[in-house]
């Protein structure tokens, strides 16, 4: 988890004793839950990892991972037009593995790191075949597929589940980052409002909740007010962080 207890009860607005009143252990759990819930909702939502995770396509048993993957679908692909894959998920740490393959083992060619051209930031591949590689990985006859897999052969030029691509994403210090601030607010108030809205059924005792009720409406207020301002922040956070399309004539 990148933020703490402390940096939801910040926007409880002094709300956070009825927390107090489970008792340590179950309040620390009642924190800890809606932090994941916020930020498992905020990756979800943007497909931005929050921290440094080893994405697998179809691992292997025994084979160390965080997240399986699906292989990436191949559209047009030719000896002229470069393959160009958006992944699920970014910020991209390093590439491990990009391949065509039919399944696990059965591979027509690795794509070797002379040929990538990364864009980290939005989590974008293109295979651009060029370098001292280039040569050998024709002699071997493996860029003879491209021709045959992106014409006729397949319905529309797409060949379904055909790229492979084990690597890492995320963010290596989101907890601390400068740069992530906004973020790590956005998910303290994520967490807050699920806070919120859960305190009468954590807190069943209507003598402890004595005065609570009789603040239903601030509260309710503050739920809609933190729900619009993380909404608003990830729209603005994805409409910034999106591909540029660009076409050549």
């Amino acid at each position: 988890m990148i933020i703490t207890a402390d940096d939801v009860r910040t926007h409880l607005g002094g709300l956070d004793r009825y927390v107090d009143q489970l008792g340590p252990e179950q309040a620390a759990r009642a924190y800890a839950e809606r932090i994941a819930a916020a930020e498992a909702w905020f990756q979800r939502t943007t497909r931005v990892r929050l921290e440094p995770t080893l994405i697998v396509t179809y691992p292997q048993e025994g084979q160390e991972y965080d997240l399986a993957d699906d292989a990436y679908t191949l559209h047009g692909a030719s000896s002229t037009r470069p393959i160009r894959i958006q992944l699920r998920w970014r910020p991209i740490i390093e590439i491990i593995r990009v391949s065509l393959e039919f399944r696990r083992g059965d591979q027509i060619i690795t794509f070797p790191a002379s040929w990538q051209r990364i864009n980290k930031r939005l989590g974008i591949i293109t295979i651009v075949p060029y370098g001292a590689a280039a040569p050998a990985v024709a002699a071997a006859g493996a860029t003879m597929w491209l021709p045959v897999l992106g014409r006729s052969m397949w319905p529309q030029d797409t060949v379904p589940q055909l790229i492979a691509v084990d690597y890492r994403a995320g963010f290596e210090h989101a907890d601390t980052d400068p740069e992530l601030a906004d973020v790590r607010d956005c998910i303290g108030r994520d967490a807050a409002w699920r806070l919120l809205q859960d305190i009468p059924r954590l807190v069943p005792d209507s003598v402890t909740l004595d005065g609570f009720t009789q603040n239903f409406t601030r509260m309710h207020d503050m739920i809609t007010d933190l729900q619009t301002s993380v909404r608003t922040f990830v729209e603005l956070y994805q409409s910034r962080e999106t591909p540029i399309v660009a076409g050549v004539l």
